[in-house]
Parts: C-alpha cells; structure tokens; sequence
C-alpha cells in the first residue's frame, strides 16, 4: 500500500492532469446535454373502450374482444394485452414495447386495427374509442375557487377549458371535482292518480328509458 501511495506521488503531474481533464469532460457533457423545461417521454400504455348497451359479459367477451384481440394481435409494436369484459362494456389495455420511441405511428396503427375489428361488430355496438396518453402526467393545476355553488364553478371551468384548448401546443385538459347535473323528478299526487300510474311504476318506466352506460 505505501509502495502504490509513493508511486502515486511521484506521478503528481499526470493524476493532476487526469483528474482536471475528466473534471473538463464532466463539465463540458452537462453544459451541452439536452434539456426541457418539461421532458417528454414516449406514451407506451393505452386503452380501447368499446361500449356494447345491454350485452351480458359472455356476448362482450365472444363479439367484441375476440374480434378486437385478433386484429390487435397484427401489430407488431404491441407487447401486452388484457382484456376485461364487463356488462355492457369491453376494455381492453395495451403496452408497447420499450424500444418503441415512435409511439405515435404505433397507435395510429392500433387505430386502424380497431377500425377494421369494427366490421365483424354485430349491430348496436358503439365505436371503440383509444385513450393513448393514459400514463400522461398534469403540467399545470389551476384551482377554480370563489361562488358557493358547485354549478357555477363547474361553468367556469368548462369556459375556461375551451379558451385553452385555443392554445397552441395545448395537448389535452381534464376537469376534477366537477358534480354533474342533478335531474328531480316531482310528482303531483292528482296528475299521477288521473293516469293510474304508481310512484314505482313511473319509477321503473323512467329507468328503462334512460339505461346510462
């Protein structure tokens, strides 16, 4: 060990000239390394959502995944699929794989895979619809604040949202916390006697009718 020190101190000069030419090397790769305010990074998950109104998980599994698994199953950029059938509903979760950078033309890809599984769709399925930024994170939170009433903040947001969707470069907005319109149906005691009609009647009739999915 004292030998190697002695060795090291006799060559002063040359570990003096390493040390300051790494030291410049480290130096010069961080002043020209790229830089962004806000990185980007490739978007390799996405979700298909095909909704199917009044079809049993069985009928989405057999008439909807199937067809779509196949011709999803042609892209070659797709690494991962899972599927979940549910009552009325059909979601479907994609992953590319890690050495796809050109996410872009990978998902217009999908897009048409989608487009041709719409043919072997049976009639009343609605049209699939790809959410390709599903692990995209919020740059910038603007909170609403000021009126009491939910409804007039829901407004606002809405208004504002269409005013910064006019940006350039703008990619997407979500709006949170917004409670959605609230419908009360109020009976008169007279009217609904007239008609011969009960409160479970109308009741039932009103959710047969108006299936939300």
């Amino acid at each position: 060990m004292t030998e190697r020190i002695a060795q090291l101190l006799e060559n002063q000069k040359l570990v003096l000239t390493l040390v300051a030419v790494f030291a410049l090397a480290g130096l010069a790769a961080f002043l020209t390394m790229n830089r962004q305010e806000d990185p980007s990074f490739p978007y390799r998950a996405g979700q298909i959502v095909t909704v199917f109104p009044g079809a049993d998980p069985e009928r989405v599994e057999r008439l909807i995944l199937e067809p779509l698994e196949e011709r999803l199953a042609q892209v070659e950029e797709i690494e991962f699929i899972e599927s979940v059938a549910r009552q009325g509903v059909a979601v479907a979760t994609l992953t590319l794989h890690q050495n796809i950078y050109d996410t872009a033309a990978a998902w217009d890809r999908v897009r048409i895979a989608m487009n041709l599984a719409t043919a072997d769709f049976p009639d009343g399925v609605g049209q699939p619809t790809l959410d390709d930024r599903i692990i995209g994170a919020s740059t910038i939170v603007y909170a609403i604040t000021g009126d009491r009433d939910p409804m007039v903040l829901a407004d606002a947001a809405e208004k504002l949202k269409k005013r910064l969707l006019s940006v350039p470069s703008m990619s997407d907005i979500d709006v949170f916390g917004d409670p959605g319109e609230q419908i009360t149906v109020a009976i008169e005691d007279a009217v609904i006697a007239r008609t011969g009609l009960s409160p479970q009647q109308l009741v039932a009739n009103l959710q047969n009718s108006n299936q939300i999915i």
